[in-house]
């Protein structure tokens, strides 16, 4: 099983994403898809939105009427759960290290500062597995800081093969070196700067 913690739902790009490439290459595991959502009015504008020619082939009218109506979708190879409220009550659900991927996509710190937070960054660290990785589009420095603090080796990220928005990785473990990471992205520690 290979289980992500997407922060939080929104549009579901990242989940659908992932389903993607997840049916592209055939991975031989079952994936299952963690998501809250506070946003109820969005969700239910879902089933309206022009997603990417991509996803035609995901069956998005019969998972997005499931996750609408049950707030899960199941087959054998995938599941996806979708909690309606707030990430933090969410989190309280879960086993310690029991989330491969995090995707941390909330709103802006100023929009959303709880989720965005120390003792949150410390929440996400606790359910992550040791070999675990956190991905997120922030490269703020105060934002890096909070990850640093709870135990989260910090890098820059910036994809190699397409024109994608850098941003972070974290992890609990040393990844610089990732084989199968550094065919995708260009990887760099990120250490908190020294002041004189």
């Amino acid at each position: 099983e290979l289980a992500i913690l997407d922060i939080c739902f929104g549009l579901g790009y990242n989940t659908f994403s992932t389903l993607y490439f997840y049916t592209l290459f055939g991975l031989p595991c079952r994936l299952i898809i963690y998501s809250p959502e506070i946003d109820e009015k969005m969700l239910n504008n879902l089933t309206y939105f022009p997603y990417p020619k991509e996803f035609e082939n995901l069956a998005l009218p019969e998972i997005l009427y499931n996750l609408l109506t049950k707030q899960q979708y199941s087959t054998p190879q995938l599941h996806i759960d979708l909690f309606i409220g707030n990430a933090q009550d969410y989190l309280k659900m879960f086993a310690k290290q029991s989330i491969d991927i995090i995707y941390h996509d909330a709103f802006s710190p100023k929009e959303n500062p709880s989720l965005w937070s120390t003792e949150f960054f410390g929440d996400l660290s606790l359910l992550l597995k040791q070999d675990g990785i956190l991905s997120t589009y922030s490269q703020s420095r105060v934002i890096r800081h909070r990850a640093l603090s709870q135990g989260f080796l910090v890098y820059d990220c910036k994809a190699k093969l397409r024109d994608i928005r850098a941003g972070s990785l974290m992890s609990k473990q040393d990844i610089s070196h990732n084989a199968l990471l550094s065919q995708f992205y260009h990887l760099k520690p990120w250490s908190k700067p020294i002041l004189h």
